[in-house]
């Protein structure tokens, strides 16, 4: 399915967290691994799928947009984790550690630009750009929304992006309903990614995923 397509594509959306406070913690890689969503976190008729998400260039894309590159040391390291259904509706995890508390604040604050929605969509369509969609399929410009949460404590929400993303093929019109819920934690972040055609997946599932990883990511 096309929306699994996408999500494997786009999924290492990383760069946003929150101020936390207290010392950063040092994180290592079999706690974030510990942190991931997975299969028992999810009701049944999900598969968890090889780790298909590849660095897409899209948050490096989003900071640049908005005046906020970022050095390729900034983040150091990152696990991810990937489920779909027999729909094709895809659910991924992903969380990374980050060299400093200060790159995390200044991440976080721009999810409270309001050239934000417009920006991640430019990211979005240049990793559309080089998707290889299936043939017959063409993309059409992301309708973005960007929603800043007020969380300041680990575990905390502090971003929702909602890309409604048209796609067209030869007999229909279809939209791929892509969101990212951005995750606190010291020195470390998380997202939690859901990817369905027409509609978003229910929202107790998408609670479910995110509470879990969130309760696992204030942890760390």
């Amino acid at each position: 399915m096309l929306s699994a397509l996408l999500a494997a594509c786009t999924s290492t959306v990383t760069g946003a967290a929150s101020p936390a406070t207290g010392p950063a913690a040092t994180a290592s890689p079999s706690q974030l691994d510990g942190a991931l969503l997975t299969l028992d976190d999810l009701p049944a008729g999900w598969t968890a799928q090889p780790d298909r998400a590849r660095a897409s260039g899209l948050s490096d894309a989003f900071a640049a947009c908005l005046g906020s590159p970022r050095e390729p040391e900034d983040r150091l390291e990152v696990a991810i984790s990937y489920f779909s259904d027999a729909s094709g509706n895809t659910v991924f995890s992903s969380i990374s550690r980050y060299r400093s508390q200060e790159r995390l604040e200044a991440d976080v604050a721009l999810f409270a630009d309001v050239r934000a929605p417009a920006c991640f969509s430019e990211a979005l369509i240049g990793v559309l750009d080089v998707t290889p969609l299936p043939r017959g399929v063409s993309a059409g410009t992301p309708d973005v929304t960007v929603s800043p949460g007020g969380g300041g404590d680990p575990g905390d929400v502090v971003a929702v992006v909602t890309a409604d993303i048209p796609m067209t093929t030869a007999t229909d019109e279809l939209t791929d309903v892509m969101q990212y819920v951005f995750v606190a934690g010291r020195s470390t972040q998380a997202v939690v990614g859901f990817s369905s055609l027409d509609a978003e997946l229910p929202p107790e599932l998408r609670h479910r995923a995110v509470d879990a990883v969130a309760e696992r990511i204030a942890d760390l």
